[in-house]
C-alpha cells in the first residue's frame, strides 16, 4: 500500500498526508478497512502514536485509527497485539480538544462490540490551527450500531480490560467533565462501548458517580 508505506517516511508532513488520507479512506467503509489490515498498517500507525514530539501526527494517526477499527475486528486485534490502547489513553489527557476527541473515538471503536454499520466515522472536522471549533461533524463511535454482536475472537473483552488497566475509564471520566462538547460526546460513547457486558468497568463508572458526570 502506498498509504501505509508513506507512513514509514522520514518527512512528517507526508506522514501526516497519508495519516489524513487513510482516516478518509477508511471512514464507513469495510472494504479500505480490510485492505489496511492487509497491509500491516495498524502497527506502524500505533508505531507513530508514541512519538510524543509530533502531536499533529499522532492527532492524525489516532483519527485513522478510529476509522479503521470502526467495522474491521482484526484492525483492533491488530491495536492490542502492538500495544496501541496505552498511547490513546496518553492522547485523552492532551490539552488540544482534537487530539482528546479522536483519542477518545479510537478507543471506543477498538472496544466495541459490533462490527457493521456504525453511525457514522467521518472525516475529522477540526482545524489544528484552530482547535475551539466545533462545527461540522467529525467522527463519531458506534452509538447507532445495528449489526450483531463481536463476542466471539474480536478481541474485545481484552481492549476493555487493557483500557481499565491503562487507566482509560479514569481519564475519559475526566473529559465528561472537562472537555469541549464534541469531545464529552466522544468520551461518552467510549465509556458506553467500555462497560458493556464488562463487570469491572461498570463498577469503575459507579463508583466515579460516573451517572451524575455523564452529559444529558
Amino acid at each position: 500500500s502506498v498509504l501505509v508505506d508513506m507512513l514509514q517516511a522520514r518527512n512528517e508532513k507526508t506522514q501526516v498526508q497519508a495519516a489524513g488520507a487513510l482516516s478518509l479512506a477508511c471512514a464507513a467503509n469495510p472494504e479500505n478497512q480490510a485492505t489496511l489490515f492487509r497491509a500491516g498498517g495498524m502497527a506502524h500507525m500505533v508505531a507513530l502514536l508514541n512519538q510524543t514530539d509530533r502531536p499533529e501526527l499522532q492527532s492524525k494517526v489516532a483519527a485513522a485509527i478510529a476509522a479503521a477499527c470502526a467495522q474491521n475486528r482484526d484492525n483492533r486485534r491488530e491495536v492490542l497485539k502492538a500495544d496501541g490502547v496505552a498511547p490513546l489513553v496518553g492522547l485523552l489527557n492532551s490539552s488540544n480538544p482534537a487530539m482528546q476527541e479522536n483519542a477518545a473515538n479510537a478507543l471506543a471503536n477498538i472496544v466495541k462490540r459490533k462490527t457493521d454499520e456504525p453511525r457514522r466515522v467521518e472525516a475529522p472536522a477540526w482545524d489544528w490551527d484552530d482547535p475551539e471549533r466545533e462545527s461540522g461533524a467529525g467522527h463519531s463511535a458506534g452509538s447507532g450500531d445495528t449489526s450483531r454482536s463481536d463476542d466471539q475472537g474480536s478481541g474485545r473483552g481484552a481492549g476493555q480490560a487493557e483500557l481499565n488497566r491503562q487507566g482509560g475509564m479514569a481519564a475519559l471520566m475526566n473529559l465528561i467533565q472537562t472537555g469541549a462538547p464534541r469531545v464529552r460526546e466522544a468520551a461518552a460513547v467510549a465509556i458506553a462501548n467500555a462497560m458493556e457486558n464488562h463487570a469491572e468497568n461498570r463498577q469503575a463508572f459507579q463508583q466515579a458517580d460516573g451517572v451524575e458526570k455523564m452529559p444529558g
